[in-house]
């Protein structure tokens, strides 16, 4: 074995501790050698913190690999791609979103299959037919001011008493994460009552629809953030933001991930972030830079433990209810917003 076949190894097993047998560790090796040839990476994803934290602490385990980032929110993201696909440029290497947010670019068969099982990713990571590895959940919650909602026990515990007098003019939310989380309830209770709810919310209760709506809830402007996800709320908090979040009913929890691009020039880099995104690095940069990390049932960590602590109940996105509540959450946004 050469000089440069040994530390490659070596790097790997500490990347990926006693989870992995030697097969696996001599695979990532190979994976990691091949993709410091390529020497770079174009990431394209929603969070600003994840690209951060990959910047940061990907070279301490895997250097030699030039990153560029591009934050883009998911309406935004998707439409990248379409473009540059359009214009002939070539694409991310690497995407990072929920299955919803690429929805479009999967029926339009922009994103990539992957053999993700030799690479020794577990099976139930893997979605649509190789194209998506989960590694991460969006848990939808509310979130409060603590100052102005002093006593949990007076904070709503079902969805009808959001609809309480008490509330109006008191809750805010951006337009594309309440309909993306009401559509999450709108699949026990019904699309028609889905929408009737989510205009009732809007109109009756007079709910502020912004994107600044963390800003909002932190200052006092109101006091319910209606539908947040709580990695967020949990980052305000860390910075010291009176902010907590509850839960009521179902809440749902995106399955995300990674999603390769058709055409992507540094596969091998991207196969690689995938991996070391599920790896003990991983997981413990999705917490230290975003309060980010599995909720999905039986599992253990930071983010299951804070919603177990609060009580939550969670319906994980999956491959058979993601397309019926994509499309569920269209209706209520233009049911919401008018388009």
């Amino acid at each position: 074995m050469t000089t440069w076949a040994l530390v490659f190894l070596t790097l790997a097993i500490l990347a990926f501790p006693a989870a992995t047998p030697a097969a696996e560790d001599r695979a990532t090796a190979a994976l990691y050698e091949a993709a410091r040839k390529e020497g770079r990476i174009t990431i394209y994803g929603p969070s600003q913190l994840i690209l951060q934290g990959l910047e940061r602490e990907l070279p301490k385990t895997f250097p030699g690999i030039e990153m560029k980032s591009v934050q883009l929110d998911p309406p935004d993201l998707a439409a990248r791609i379409i473009t540059e696909k359009r214009a002939g440029q070539p694409p991310a290497d690497l995407v990072i979103g929920s299955m919803r947010d690429h929805l479009e670019l999967i029926d339009r068969g922009l994103i990539s299959r992957q053999d993700y099982q030799a690479l020794g990713i577990p099976k139930d990571r893997i979605l649509l037919d190789g194209r998506m590895v989960a590694g991460w959940n969006a848990v939808f919650a509310h979130g409060y001011n603590t100052k102005l909602v002093a006593n949990r026990s007076e904070l709503p515990k079902t969805f009808k008493d959001l609809l309480d007098p008490k509330w109006k003019g008191r809750m805010a939310s951006w337009e594309f994460f309440l309909s993306a989380g009401l559509a999450f309830w709108g699949m026990d209770v019904g699309e028609a009552a889905a929408i009737e709810y989510g205009r009732k919310l809007v109109k009756e209760q007079d709910v502020l629809l912004t994107r600044a709506v963390s800003n909002v809830v932190e200052t006092g402007e109101r006091a319910i953030w209606l539908f947040g996800h709580v990695n967020s709320i949990l980052q305000q908090q860390v910075k010291g933001a009176p902010l907590d979040f509850f839960f009521v009913e179902t809440h749902g929890a995106a399955q995300l991930g990674t999603l390769i691009p058709e055409g992507a020039r540094n596969v091998n880099a991207a196969r690689l972030v995938t991996k070391y995104l599920l790896s003990d690095p991983g997981r413990a940069m999705l917490w230290q830079y975003a309060r980010t990390g599995d909720a999905r049932p039986g599992t253990k960590g930071e983010l299951a433990g804070a919603i177990a602590e609060r009580g939550g109940r969670v319906v994980i996105e999956s491959e058979e209810n993601f397309r019926p509540r994509a499309a569920l959450a269209g209706k209520i946004r233009k049911g919401i917003v008018g388009q």
